[in-house]
């Protein structure tokens, strides 16, 4: 049954044209500065209670909508004790708005904090205050541009999160909660407005202030998952040992417009071919060594057999003994004796299990064609679509969404007419890639240079030939002749 959801648009109210004054701002920053008990009456009271909606909660954190906003303690002990100057401006943006900019003498970069006459408000509600807003079961979406999502991605991520509430174990309380105070998921258009709301350049990231995903993708599993283990633990220390923390979520929830099932074969490959080893990856330095195309997958893998081998107690036991508010030595390394021994992980990587779902099988005599003309041919069997393609092919699912723009399409095809095809798949001689325009995730692929023994795409007929397991597609599809 398709769920119902809500679009609601918010019209600013008036108020009186009274913002920050300087003398305001002074006390405002020295507050923040010498962490006075008088900082919190600074902020905005909904703004508190946005941040608090869902009961997760940081070690040693006073002010948790400050967490990444907010300057490091080490540079406040430097300017209470006159080692550090620094100097602030406020600048009136509108009528109710007013930006103030700080700057520590000898450090790099400002700290922005803005307000709504005389609160301290959000960047997410200062920039993303007029943006679209559509509610579902357990989200509240903000869209900056509501052409760039479908209704299909919003019942992808509500579809994640129950089975992720089971895979976590959350109960009903916890699920009831979600549905009243709801996941804030920001869809921002570039990485520019995700800078804007969150001070930092990224395609996505989990804002823990304020309990919401900032992204640019339709369906971020990979944030959300940090999100709903936080919500899981509920009070846990900030950071967490990279190789548990990221491992999870890619093991689940891919990684930022990758899906699981394309980065758990390549995390195999890594481990088989000897670039990644699992004794670097536990330590927290080792894992960071790494460039995160590497990192992340092999630590996605292995998350994936610890979760399924140890349950879920004991593997939050783990993430959370391997947390730290302060640079705790013992958490920064996971020691062999706190996992399960090399027999369990040694026969997975013996296994099939974790193969590629697009092999360089040919066309069978026991397929059936459902598609062929001068560029494709398209056979089926019970498991797997087998192709004939010289390049690119757009498929057809049932649905389609006639405002909708895909990103994945107009970045293959610019300037060209998107007309609501929900598969593409592209191959050349060395790759395979297959792309959900829905959610601009790819959910296939494969690559010469990732495969052992490497091997490029052969070619029949003047075509490349390759079989895909039917399971990669979530329904059945027709090809769009001519498109491309």
């Amino acid at each position: 049954m398709r769920r119902v959801f809500l679009i609601l648009f918010f019209v600013p109210v008036c108020a009186p044209s009274q913002t920050l004054n300087r003398q305001e701002a002074e006390a405002f920053v020295h507050a923040l500065l010498w962490n006075s008990s008088s900082l919190l009456s600074w902020f905005d009271p909904r703004n508190l209670t946005v941040s608090h909606r869902l009961g997760i909660e940081y070690e040693g954190v006073v002010n948790k909508n400050l967490v990444a906003y907010d300057v490091d303690d080490s540079i406040k002990g430097l300017v209470t004790e006159g080692r550090l100057g620094y100097s602030f401006t406020v600048d009136s943006l509108d009528r109710q708005h007013a930006r103030l900019i700080l700057t520590v003498d000898k450090t790099s970069g400002v700290k922005e904090f803005y307000f709504k006459g005389k609160r301290c408000i959000s960047p997410l509600e200062y920039f993303a205050g007029n943006w679209t807003i559509v509610e579902s079961e357990h989200f509240r979406f903000f869209l900056s541009d509501s052409t760039l999502f479908n209704a299909y991605s919003r019942d992808q991520l509500e579809s994640f999160v129950a089975r992720m509430a089971v895979l976590l174990g959350l109960n009903g309380q916890d699920i009831r909660t979600l549905r009243e105070k709801k996941i804030y998921y920001y869809l921002c258009k570039d990485e520019d407005e995700i800078q804007r709301l969150t001070g930092f350049r990224a395609r996505g990231m989990f804002n823990i202030a304020y309990d919401a995903v900032i992204t640019t993708f339709n369906a971020h599993y990979h944030e959300l998952l940090h999100l709903l283990v936080n919500y899981k633990l509920r009070r846990l220390p900030v950071y967490t040992h990279p190789f548990l923390q990221e491992g999870f979520a890619v093991a689940y929830g891919g990684r930022g417009g990758l899906e699981s099932a394309v980065l758990l074969p390549l995390g195999r490959f890594l481990y088989d071919s000897h670039y990644a080893e699992l004794s670097s990856l536990l330590d927290n330095e080792g894992f960071l060594e790494f460039d995160a195309s590497i990192s992340y997958p092999a630590a996605g893998l292995y998350n994936k057999f610890l979760f399924e081998t140890i349950g879920i107690q004991s593997y939050l036991r783990l993430y959370r003994a391997h947390s730290w508010s302060l640079r705790r030595h013992a958490t920064l390394r996971i020691t062999s004796s706190e996992l399960p021994d090399d027999s369990g992980w040694i026969s997975l990587l013996q296994a099939s299990t974790y193969h590629n779902a697009i092999t360089m099988d040919s066309l069978s005599n026991r397929n059936q064609i459902i598609f062929a003309d001068s560029t494709i041919e398209i056979a089926k069997d019970s498991e797997n679509y087998s192709f004939l393609l010289s390049d690119v092919v757009l498929l057809r699912g049932n649905e389609s969404f006639p405002s909708y723009k895909s990103k994945a399409f107009q970045e293959f095809f610019p300037g060209k007419a998107y007309k609501g095809d929900k598969y593409l798949i592209r191959v050349t001689t060395e790759e395979i890639s297959v792309y959900n325009l829905f959610t601009n995730n790819l959910i296939g692929s494969y690559a010469a240079s990732f495969s052992s023994p490497p091997k490029r795409v052969p070619r029949s007929r003047d075509r490349y030939s390759f079989t895909i397991k039917r399971g990669v597609f979530d329904e059945p599809f027709r090809p769009v002749p001519g498109a491309r």
